[in-house]
């Protein structure tokens, strides 16, 4: 009896010892995810989301706690997605001078679109960006945001439509971004942080989805009860 007592003691110490190394990798990766998201300045982007969708609530609501809630959930979940590791290359990235060039200069949403095509790619970076998308599987990704949209809002682009967006941001980065900056970011994406970054892309975007979602749906119902 006296072993089997000092067993479970022992046993008891083991769990909370890994309970405890669990907790503490747990809050290191959700401080390098927190951290990423600042090199990324998605407090930004999520600060224009949120803008948008509360600009219709009345002023007695704080938007303060949809900002945080939101910024909370995706530094949650991308601690969930990748390994410290992997947060801190991704970091490094963005916080070296191709990545703040990076940052600075690419084009959102139908921004590439807008105007005519740069007239000023060589045929150099053009061959560049075309390798750099084929590294970070922007046809892959640009499809499956196509179903995504297909099943949420019931439209889709056609295969032709997807070719012409493929190509065009092709060109704009080709335009916007150095020879230079475009072999950077490739080599980002080739390195073992860049492409745990792309392989693990889905999975992101899909609980990136979700809390947008549930954040939509809280909004609209704070405005029915206001």
């Amino acid at each position: 009896m006296k072993s089997l007592k000092l067993a479970l003691v022992s046993g008891f110490q083991i769990i909370l010892l890994l309970g405890g190394q669990f907790a503490s990798a747990q809050d290191t990766n959700f401080n390098d995810a927190e951290a990423l998201l600042d090199a990324m300045r998605a407090r930004e982007s999520y600060a224009k989301t949120i803008e948008q969708f509360t600009r219709f609530l009345p002023d007695t609501v704080s938007v303060q706690q949809w900002y945080d809630r939101i910024y909370n959930d995706m530094a949650r979940i991308y601690s969930e997605v990748y390994t410290a590791e992997e947060l801190q290359g991704i970091r490094s990235f963005y916080e070296s001078p191709v990545g703040q060039a990076f940052l600075n200069k690419r084009p959102h949403g139908f921004q590439m679109f807008a105007g005519s095509p740069p007239t000023n790619t060589s045929e150099v970076k053009l061959e560049e960006a075309k390798v750099l998308f084929e590294v970070m599987r922007s046809r892959e990704a640009m499809e499956q945001t196509n179903q995504r949209i297909s099943r949420t809002l019931n439209v889709h682009f056609t295969p032709d439509s997807l070719d012409f967006l493929y190509r065009r941001t092709i060109e704009t980065y080709a335009g916007i971004f150095t020879l230079e900056e475009l072999r950077g970011i490739r080599s980002f994406y080739e390195s073992p942080a860049g492409q745990a970054f792309v392989d693990k892309r889905p999975l992101l975007i899909e609980k990136h989805s979700e809390v947008m979602q549930n954040f939509q749906s809280d909004v609209r119902n704070e405005m029915n009860v206001n």
